[in-house]
C-alpha cells in the first residue's frame, strides 16, 4: 500500500511509522495495527482481565489481612485502615500511569490512613464516615475525569476543531469549524479558518508551508488578519471555494475561487462512506494544497478578477482506523472524530492532521506506541470508564465480602467444623436462634426441653435440657452440664452420651431416673443456628452463662467436656464451684493443637482467634472440685501428652483429688465407649 506518491512502502517498514504522533499519543486508534495480536483478545486483557482481576485479587488480599488481624488484635482501626488502602489501589487500577500529580490525587486517602493509624478509627468524630464517603466519590471521579473532561471539552468546543500541524512550527493558526458556522457570511457551511500570527518564518521544505508564509505576506500587505474558507457545491455539480477576508473586526464580501478537475464531492464529504466501504470510496479533495493556497492569494490580491485552480482529487487510504490523502511531500490525515454524548452536542467533521515532509522511520516504533493506548472507541470511552468503575466497585465489594467470610471461617472450619452444618458442606439445617435444637427422643425419658440464655452481646442461644423421670424434686437432683466436641451439635452429643455410657451396667436413661440426674448440653454459636462465633472468649462466656442459668436450682452440679468442650468445662469450673469436673481428650491450648497439626510449626497465641488456654484456666478450679482427666492412647487429633501436662500442672499445686488415666487402645472418637468412662460418670453422678 502506497501512502505517498514520492515514498513507496518498503518491506521492512511498518505502516504505522507514518501515522502522526498526535493521533497515537491521544489514543485515537480504533482498530489493530498489523503484526499485532487479535484486538478482541487485547481488549479483553487490557480492559477487563488485568484491571478487574487485579482489583479482585488486591481487594481480597487487603480485606482478608485486615479482617483476619482485626479479629485477633481486637483493634477496629486495623480493619478501618483497609478502606483508604483500597481507595489508593482502586485509583491505580483505573489510572495505572504515574505522574507528578498522582500523589496529590491520593493525598486524601493517604491522609485518612495516616490519621487512622495515629488516632484510631473515628479520628474526625461523627464526620469520619462522611469524609470517607466523600473520599471514595472523589477517587471515583478522579478515575473517570480524563474521559469526562474530554466529553465536556467535546461538548463545549465541538464547533471549533484545530488542524494539527506535525513536524513544523507553523506561522498560521489553522482551525476547522466542525459545526455549521452560525453567521450569515458562511451561509451555515463548514469552514476553514486561517488566522495569521505575527511569527518569524521558519525554514521548511514543505511547499504547503512555503505557500502559507507567502499568503501571510499578501494578506498582511492589504490589512487582512484572517481568512475563512467555505467550500460549496455549485449548481452545475462543481465545487467553489468562497474566501471571506476579515479586515479589522468585520468580514468582507466573499471572493470566489473555482475548483477544476474535481471528481466527486468536497474534502469534507464521503468520509463516512469511505469509512464503511473504503474500496468504493469516491475521490476526496484535500482541504489545502500549494496550488489552492496560490489561488487564494490571487483571489484576495485581485478581488475583481475571476480565479480558478486545478486540484487533483485523491482516494482515501486507510491505516489503523485513520485515513490519509497524499499531497506531494505532505499528507492530510483524517480521523472520524465523534461528537459529544452530552445532550445538545453536535456531530463534528473529521479532525485533520497535517504531516509535513513525512518520512519513513524504518521501524515499528509507532506500533509500540500504539499498543500503550486503549482500543475502546472514543465515543465509548466515558461510558466504558463508568461501566468499568461500576464493575470494579462491585468486584471490590464482593471480593471484600468473600475475603472477610474466608478470614472469619478459615479457622472456624478447623476449630469449629460444626459451624459448617447446613452450609452446603455438611448436609443439615440452619435454624433461627429461636429454634436452635432438634427434639431428641430417648427411651425412658421425656421430651428434652429448650433452655435459652441471653448472651453478653444481646443474642439468644439455646441449649438442650434432658430431664429425668425421677421422683425427686429439682432441688434434690443433680445437674450435669456436658460441653460437646467441635464436630457435633447438642442433639448429636446427647444421642452419643445415651448410646455410649453404661453407668452401673445400666443405660444412662435408667441411671438418671434412679439417681435423679438432669443433663444440660449447651449449644455453641454457629452450630445449626444463625449466630456467628466471635472468638474463643465469647464461646467461654456463653458456656458460663449456661452454667449459671440453672445451677442454683439443683442440689449439686457436675461438669464434663469432650475435646473442644473440655476447654469450656475447665473455664466454667474455674469460674464456679462444681462438685466434679470430667475432662475427656483435653488440651493445654488450642494453639498447641494447631502446632501439632501443622508439623510442629509454632503458632503465636494471638494469631489463634478461638484459642482456649486450659493450662491456665485449670489452675483456677477450686481445690474442692474433683477433677478427672481421660485421654485415648491412640488419639491422633489431640496428643495424649496434653493430658499428661495438665496433670503435671495440677500435681504441682499439691492437689490430691485429681484422677488421670491414659486409656489404652482408645482414639479421639471412641473414647466414650470405654468402660472406664462409664465408671467415672457413675461415680460422679451417683447420689451421695
Amino acid at each position: 500500500m502506497v501512502f505517498y506518491s514520492a515514498s513507496p512502502l518498503k518491506a521492512e517498514q511498518h505502516p504505522l511509522d507514518t501515522v502522526p504522533d498526535h493521533f497515537i499519543e491521544t489514543g485515537y486508534f480504533s482498530t489493530q495495527p498489523e503484526s499485532s495480536y487479535n484486538p478482541a483478545i487485547r481488549m479483553a486483557q487490557d480492559e477487563l482481565l488485568i484491571p478487574l482481576g487485579s482489583v479482585a485479587a488486591t481487594s481480597f488480599a487487603i480485606g482478608f489481612v485486615h479482617r483476619f488481624l482485626a479479629d485477633r488484635l481486637k483493634s477496629n482501626w486495623i480493619s478501618t485502615l483497609g478502606w483508604p488502602l483500597l481507595n489508593m489501589t482502586y485509583y491505580f487500577f483505573m489510572r495505572p500511569e504515574f505522574d507528578r500529580y498522582t500523589a496529590l490525587r491520593l493525598l486524601p486517602s493517604i491522609g485518612d490512613a495516616t490519621m487512622v493509624a495515629a488516632y484510631g478509627e473515628d479520628w474526625a468524630g461523627a464526620a469520619t464516615p462522611w469524609l470517607r464517603t466523600a473520599n471514595t466519590i472523589y477517587v471515583g471521579l478522579e478515575a473517570i475525569w480524563p474521559e469526562l473532561k474530554a466529553e465536556i471539552s467535546a461538548y463545549r468546543q465541538c464547533k471549533v476543531q484545530p488542524v494539527v500541524i506535525e513536524g513544523s512550527q507553523s506561522a498560521a493558526d489553522l482551525s476547522i469549524l466542525t459545526c455549521p458556522v452560525k453567521t450569515s457570511a458562511s451561509n451555515n457551511k463548514p469552514a476553514l479558518f486561517i488566522d495569521f500570527l505575527d511569527t518569524d518564518e521558519v525554514s521548511t521544505d514543505s511547499p504547503l508551508m512555503k505557500g502559507l508564509y507567502q499568503l501571510r505576506e499578501i494578506c498582511s500587505s492589504i490589512s487582512i488578519s484572517k481568512l475563512m474558507l467555505v467550500y460549496e457545491h455549485s449548481p452545475d455539480g462543481g465545487v467553489q471555494l468562497r474566501v471571506f477576508p476579515q479586515i479589522g473586526s468585520g468580514w468582507q464580501k466573499p471572493k470566489v475561487l473555482e475548483i477544476n478537475n474535481l471528481q466527486g464531492g468536497g474534502w469534507w464529504s464521503d468520509l463516512n462512506f469511505a469509512a464503511m466501504q473504503i474500496q468504493n470510496s469516491q475521490p476526496v479533495l484535500p482541504p489545502l494544497s500549494p496550488s489552492m493556497i496560490e489561488g487564494i492569494g490571487n483571489t484576495v490580491s485581485y478581488p475583481h478578477e475571476s480565479h480558478s485552480v486545478d486540484v487533483d482529487s485523491a482516494r482515501l487510504e486507510p491505516v489503523a482506523g485513520l485515513f490519509t490523502l497524499p499531497q506531494e511531500n505532505d499528507a492530510f490525515w483524517f480521523r472520524l472524530k465523534p461528537g459529544s454524548l452530552l445532550p445538545g452536542g453536535y456531530q463534528p467533521l473529521p479532525e485533520v492532521v497535517l504531516s509535513l515532509n513525512s518520512k519513513w522511520l524504518g521501524s515499528s516504533s509507532q506500533a509500540k506506541k500504539f499498543r500503550k493506548h486503549s482500543l475502546i472507541p472514543e465515543t465509548m470511552r466515558l461510558p466504558w470508564r463508568i461501566t468499568q468503575l461500576g464493575l470494579m466497585s462491585f468486584i471490590r465489594s464482593q471480593s471484600i465480602k468473600a475475603a472477610e467470610k474466608l478470614a472469619r471461617s478459615i479457622e472456624e472450619s478447623i476449630v469449629l467444623p460444626g459451624t459448617l452444618l447446613g452450609k452446603g458442606i455438611i448436609p443439615d439445617q440452619i435454624l433461627p436462634h429461636s429454634e436452635q435444637t432438634y427434639d431428641l427422643q430417648i427411651d425412658g425419658l421425656g421430651t428434652p426441653e429448650r433452655v435459652t440464655i441471653e448472651t453478653n452481646d444481646g443474642k439468644r442461644l439455646q441449649g438442650l435440657l434432658i430431664r429425668s423421670n425421677s421422683a425427686h424434686d429439682t432441688g434434690e437432683r443433680t445437674l450435669h452440664i456436658h460441653y460437646h466436641g467441635n464436630g457435633e451439635t447438642s442433639h448429636l452429643a446427647g444421642r452419643a452420651l445415651f448410646d455410649a455410657l453404661k453407668p452401673d451396667n445400666q443405660s444412662l436413661a435408667e441411671f438418671c431416673n434412679d439417681q435423679g440426674v438432669d443433663i444440660l448440653i449447651p449449644e455453641y454459636r454457629g452450630y445449626r443456628n444463625d449466630l456467628e462465633p466471635v472468638n474463643g472468649q465469647t464461646l467461654l462466656d456463653d458456656a458460663n452463662l449456661f452454667y449459671r442459668l440453672l445451677s442454683n436450682q439443683y442440689r449439686r452440679v457436675t461438669v464434663s467436656g469432650w475435646s473442644l468442650g473440655s476447654g469450656m468445662a475447665a473455664w466454667v469450673s474455674g469460674q464456679n464451684n462444681p462438685d466434679s469436673t470430667i475432662l475427656l481428650s483435653p488440651y493445654t491450648s488450642l494453639a498447641r493443637v494447631g502446632r501439632d497439626m501443622f508439623m510442629g510449626i509454632k503458632i503465636p497465641k494471638w494469631l489463634v482467634k478461638f484459642n482456649m488456654e486450659t493450662d491456665q484456666n485449670i489452675q483456677h478450679i477450686s481445690p474442692n472440685t474433683r477433677i478427672y482427666l481421660r485421654h485415648g492412647s491412640q488419639d491422633k487429633v489431640i496428643n495424649p501428652q496434653n493430658t499428661q501436662d495438665l496433670y503435671n500442672i495440677l500435681n504441682g499445686s499439691s492437689r490430691d483429688n485429681v484422677d488421670m488415666r491414659i486409656l489404652r487402645g482408645r482414639d479421639h472418637i471412641n473414647i466414650l465407649g470405654d468402660s472406664g468412662i462409664s465408671d467415672i460418670f457413675a461415680r460422679v453422678l451417683k447420689r451421695e
